[in-house]
């Protein structure tokens, strides 16, 4: 009912699991997520009805109207749900899929035809990047450092496919990429102080 008064939504491409995530050699070329979003569950039952938005990615072009009108209709109906329901919600030919981790909902919009269980996987994997490269990630890891959350995720996630399925090579570059930076703060510091 959503996602049916939403225009945009016919060209999904279609995601299959072959396989999980451990081995990389298995996936499609054609898997393709919609978009991703993490929201605050709260902590009070008025916050609960107010989730705040911490990281939104599209990747699928959809007007700011739709946007807007997307992201508030999910996350109610996401927020209003109870945790023994399904993980999965099927609104005509699509679907959304969530998972909560602690105080935060990750949430990502797929085609009927893709496969829930590979996108719960991708999620879960976000999760694990995020736990490995903040140590036990929290929702304030993501507020203050969102530009590292969003780098955590184009690792894994390119154009809505699963770029880097593998744990380590992902962490390997963003480490690389996190060395980089500091390097070059440093030698900033250095030619400021000389200069």
């Amino acid at each position: 009912m959503i996602l049916n008064s939403i225009t945009g939504f016919e060209n999904w491409k279609v995601l299959t699991l072959i396989q999980f995530i451990d081995d990389p050699s298995s996936y499609p070329s054609d898997m393709l997520l919609e978009w991703l979003l993490c929201v605050n569950s709260g902590t009070h039952i008025i916050i609960i009805m107010h989730g705040k938005i911490r990281l939104k990615k599209w990747f699928h072009w959809f007007s700011d109207k739709e946007k807007a009108s997307l992201t508030t209709d999910l996350t109610t109906l996401i927020l209003s749900r109870k945790r023994a329901m399904c993980n999965v919600l099927e609104h005509g030919e699509h679907k959304v899929i969530y998972k909560r981790y602690a105080s935060l909902y990750f949430a990502a919009g797929i085609d009927s035809e893709e496969n829930e269980l590979y996108v719960l996987e991708v999620i879960h994997r976000y999760v694990q990047l995020l736990d490995e490269f903040f140590g036990n990630v929290c929702e304030l890891d993501i507020i203050y450092n969102f530009d590292k959350a969003y780098y955590v995720l184009d690792e894994l996630v390119l154009a809505g496919e699963l770029q880097e399925p593998g744990k380590k090579s992902v962490i390997k570059h963003i480490n690389a990429f996190e060395n980089a930076c500091q390097l070059d703060i440093i030698t900033r510091n250095v030619e400021g102080s000389i200069g």
